[in-house]
């Protein structure tokens, strides 16, 4: 069943992100770290858990099937990530300001590791969906790759779930959660920007 509220809030988070990114940081409404942090790590938490209640397995064995094909999607989205950031021309970004933004990923040394090991796959592709904001724009890594990544991430981790025997019940509790923090954090940056302006929610864009 389509969830119109999460959707909703998914696509406000990331306009507000997307607004917010070109901000300079004298501009009034730039959100600061600490809402631009929360506000991140709860669309991305909240894009895996509905991608995962809409693309979940009916049962066990379908479950063992999608997690194999998320884990391949995975892999592969962690070597566009890598690729992007290393083709960056010398000129405009030194190789070494390119491995060091890679170890900031969780790259060691820049490079990918043992793919076929689903426990590094899992957590090197929560430290690039975690680390990126927080990265100078130029290496980041690009916005299509992210969201691709996440919405796998989030079909791997509920199928991970119901093939070791979890409910869809429980995957469906579990965006539901996650949507309501989504919707507060929003409701805390609306606040914010609204309290640095003399016309309160009338301020353009809220």
């Amino acid at each position: 069943m389509s969830d119109t509220a999460a959707q909703e809030a998914l696509l406000h988070a990331d306009l507000i992100l997307r607004v917010n990114a070109p901000l300079s940081g004298y501009d009034r409404r730039k959100l600061n770290a600490l809402l631009l942090s929360d506000l991140t790590a709860a669309r991305t938490d909240a894009g895996q858990k509905y991608s995962a209640a809409n693309f979940a397995a009916g049962d066990q064995a379908g479950a063992s099937r999608r997690v194999f094909e998320a884990r391949e999607k995975i892999g592969g989205l962690i070597r566009n990530a890598q690729s992007a950031i290393l083709a960056l021309p010398e000129e405009d970004v030194p190789e070494a300001d390119r491995i060091d933004a890679l170890v900031t990923l969780g790259f060691v040394g820049g490079n990918v590791g043992n793919l076929r090991d689903g426990a590094h796959l899992a957590a090197l592709a929560a430290d690039i969906l975690a680390g990126n904001p927080g990265l100078p724009t130029i290496v980041r890594v690009p916005a299509g790759i992210i969201t691709r990544l996440s919405n796998w991430v989030g079909i791997l981790n509920a199928n991970q779930g119901l093939a070791d025997g979890d409910s869809r019940e429980e995957v469906t509790a579990q965006k539901d959660v996650t949507r309501e923090l989504l919707i507060a954090r929003i409701g805390r940056v609306r606040l914010y920007i609204a309290s640095t302006s003399d016309i309160g929610e009338r301020e353009p864009g809220l």
